[in-house]
């Protein structure tokens, strides 16, 4: 484990050796309080920051008639595929700016303080989304599920079910709608440059062709149709982005998410 925080990974054309204290990979973070309350929320807050951090473990300590006693609290599921990842990208490890944390700090006020009770089942984040991109990011990553999971949340706070008879209710077209709204009104705006020239609504489009393809079982080649996309990495990160974004905005515009699902 000390390896992986402390010591430079064996990538290609590097040599493992300690790092400078001042390069170490992680950081602590100390809090009183109940564990469970608070350090569910402040990773929820990470998970839909524009900058992910991991919370490795937690080690709880609780002082009882004068007896301290201790306990490591973390989900391995999640820890154990994250850290594969880590080993064999080098982009995984990120660097954090005060703006970075400003936004992590911002996010994690937002959710103690937003009431779902007034709002559809949908906007429930505190307890129902943060719990299920918790369960999705402890899947394999690169895993299709990952990109049908992300891609469910997405379509349940943006779309309603499309009208059969209507052929501009479909669920493409309310995703790149709506997206392209929102996207006028969120900051930060989602990175289309590594796509080039393609418009942003054709990307849309070819985001949710691959959806449907994953979903059905249908085997995958960023070629001719997709090609546009470029590969897995580039759709799944717009598609997280567009996601995260979603949901910091929900947590302020409830109201005009809620009003605009059904639009």
């Amino acid at each position: 484990m000390q390896r992986f925080w402390k010591r430079r990974l064996p990538w290609p054309g590097q040599p493992d050796e300690l790092l400078p204290t001042e390069e170490w990979r992680y950081f602590v973070i100390a809090f009183n309080g109940p564990e469970d309350h608070l350090m569910d929320y402040f990773q929820g807050a990470l998970d839909i920051s524009p900058k992910e951090i991991e919370i490795g473990f937690t080690i709880v300590y609780q002082i009882n008639d004068g007896l301290i006693s201790h306990s490591l609290r973390y989900m391995p599921t999640r820890f154990f595929q994250v850290l594969p990842h880590g080993h064999s990208n080098p982009t995984f490890f990120i660097d954090i700016e005060t703006s970075d944390l400003d936004c992590i700090s911002s996010t994690y006020t937002q959710l103690m303080t937003y009431d779902p009770q007034s709002y559809p089942p949908a906007f429930d984040i505190r307890n129902v989304t943060l719990r299920d991109l918790n369960h999705i990011k402890s899947l394999p990553h690169r895993s299709h599920l990952q990109f049908l999971g992300y891609f469910g949340i997405l379509e349940s706070l943006l779309t309603h079910a499309p009208n059969p008879k209507d052929p501009y209710d479909s669920i493409t077209r309310q995703v790149k709608k709506k997206l392209a709204l929102l996207d006028n009104r969120w900051t930060p705006k989602l990175d289309y440059t590594p796509f080039g020239e393609t418009s942003a609504e054709k990307i849309w489009v070819k985001m949710y062709d691959l959806r449907s393809r994953f979903a059905h079982g249908d085997r995958v080649a960023f070629t001719d149709d997709l090609m546009c996309l470029i590969d897995y990495e580039h759709a799944f990160i717009l598609l997280k982005q567009a996601v995260k974004a979603t949901l910091r905005y929900t947590l302020t515009n409830a109201r005009l998410l809620v009003d605009l699902r059904e639009c």
